[in-house]
């Protein structure tokens, strides 16, 4: 398969959305700061209140934010090929230092895919890649997939499924719960081959050696070519 890069144009979009945010204040959006409502140290990501106070500039940009627990994802209406993603700083949160895993999810991310592409594994990831810095701030750019966790979760369904066989079970219902608990329980590796096939140890591998994990149904997406793909594959620690 063609390795596919955003256009010139797209980029250009791109970078005015983000520079546009961040002449708004968007930094505040992506640290933590002490909460002083709440007992202890607790630090509170500023996302939250950035967007109660900019719904006007959302709207006159034409995006949208979706945000996990490591990094924002900015959909534009008018670059509908990408997606920009950036990471929440957690160096501003005291805990994610003490524990070093104050890392850059998205620099993660776009190193990942660079290496999978080195191991003719690109098929199995959205193109991802670094569209600059802003501020010091790591962006990078995401080919856009359709995102549709009902669609893994019956793959995950399925591939349980055919695991088992209804006639070991006295009842419907315990039968339903079994399935039920084992797709819950899923490892990334059964998750892979659910999605991707037997022939996928390569890819099992190539998890592995990056610590890549928290393979859940929302992870996955699908590409206009029609592949299933990763698209959120930094890894994840709480």
């Amino acid at each position: 398969m063609t390795i596919i890069y955003p256009t010139q144009q797209e980029q250009d979009r791109a970078l005015l959305v983000v520079k546009e945010l961040f002449s708004n204040d968007f930094y505040d959006a992506l640290c933590y700061s002490l909460d002083e409502s709440r007992a202890g140290h607790y630090y509170r990501l500023g996302l939250d209140n950035w967007l109660n106070g900019h719904h006007e500039l959302l709207n006159r940009l034409s995006i949208v934010m979706y945000s996990g627990e490591t990094k924002v994802c900015i959909i534009d209406e008018f670059n509908p090929n990408w997606v920009l993603k950036i990471s929440f700083n957690r160096a501003t949160d005291p805990d994610y230092v003490t524990r070093k895993i104050a890392w850059d999810f998205c620099e993660r991310e776009v190193e990942f895919y660079s290496k999978a592409c080195d191991n003719n594994l690109q098929d199995c990831f959205a193109a991802t890649y670094q569209l600059g810095k802003i501020n010091g701030v790591f962006i990078s750019i995401q080919e856009a997939v359709d995102a549709d966790e009902d669609v893994f979760g019956d793959i995950f369904d399925s591939y349980v499924r055919e695991q088992y066989d209804r006639d070991d079970f006295e009842d419907e219902e315990d039968y339903e719960e079994a399935v039920s608990e084992s797709t819950e329980d899923m490892d990334n590796e059964d998750r892979i081959y659910a999605v991707l096939g037997a022939d996928s140890d390569g890819l099992i591998e190539f998890i592995h050696e990056h610590n890549i994990n928290d393979l859940h149904a929302g992870n996955w997406g699908i590409t206009s070519d029609g592949r299933y793909v990763l698209m959120d594959f930094s890894g994840f620690i709480s």
